[in-house]
């Protein structure tokens, strides 16, 4: 049986209702492709039978040239993009620079160019080669960096915590999701939808104990229900006798990164 292909403006809508995904995750992913657990595009699906692979074409005399333009011409398997599970997240530098600037205003390009020059910090441009952030042309708000080591430096130099720090990725391109969870009229507690498989384990946890209870829970009784009974149905798996816990395609999550995950995500409302 021939394989069903749906449009880019198709695909991107699908992955970020099922994902939360933007459109230039998705060019990050096209650029990796399935053997670096992105995801395979192709040209001309609507007339041929077995289409060519799309890959992002050089843009060597405009390195600012923006690459979601070559995405309209591509198509996708849509088995593919109902099944993808990706290998990795992507932040845009235009988000970054927007999310980091409300704790380093005019610091913040020159924070991040340190975390580049360190290694700390890999970025790409699926339609150039070996660019640095911001060298030769190219457009520093388009560039990609990897979501895990974003959140690393934000654990490491204390920005997580800061003013901005619940702000939605990819801003640029979605208005802030905010999800109300509510019983009759009372809502009881608000989780900021971000990037980030986690969201969802927290707000099963915090809704457990809102039926149970009828109230809010704390962080700390969150993270031990977390590893002593972990919600059913995700894969999640406790590792070191509770003191680490894993799921399928998210960073190793433990007890400092939780605490901070709680704090961003979940909001406490005085039940009416």
């Amino acid at each position: 049986m021939s394989s069903v292909y749906i449009p880019y403006l198709l695909a991107v809508r699908r992955l970020r209702a099922r994902l939360d995904a933007t459109a230039r995750e998705l060019a990050g992913w096209v650029f990796l492709g399935p053997e670096l657990g992105g995801l395979a595009a192709f040209v001309r699906a609507d007339v041929l039978d077995d289409p060519p692979r799309f890959y992002f074409p050089l843009a060597v005399d405009d390195p600012g040239a923006d690459y979601l333009g070559d995405l309209h011409y591509v198509w996708f398997r849509e088995e593919d993009i109902e099944a993808f599970e990706p290998g990795c997240r992507f932040v845009a530098g235009g988000d970054l620079i927007r999310r980091w600037g409300k704790a380093l205003g005019e610091d913040v390009q020159d924070f991040i160019q340190a975390r580049c020059d360190e290694g700390v910090l890999e970025v790409i441009y699926p339609n150039a080669a070996a660019v640095s952030w911001g060298v030769g042309g190219a457009v520093r708000e388009t560039a990609l960096f990897f979501a895990d080591q974003v959140w690393e430096v934000e654990a490491r130099h204390g920005l997580g915590d800061g003013e901005g720090a619940g702000e939605a990725l990819g801003a640029d391109e979605d208005a802030l999701a905010v999800e109300v969870i509510e019983e009759g009229n009372a809502p009881w507690f608000v989780v900021k939808r971000q990037r980030d498989g986690w969201v969802e384990v927290l707000k099963r946890l915090a809704w457990a104990v809102h039926l149970e209870r009828g109230q809010a829970v704390d962080w700390v009784e969150a993270w031990v229900r977390l590893v002593r009974d972990p919600p059913k149905g995700l894969g999640i798996e406790v590792k070191e006798g509770g003191r680490a816990v894993v799921m399928k395609g998210e960073k190793e999550l433990r007890k400092d990164g939780f605490k901070r995950r709680w704090g961003r995500y979940v909001k406490g409302v005085k039940h009416i």
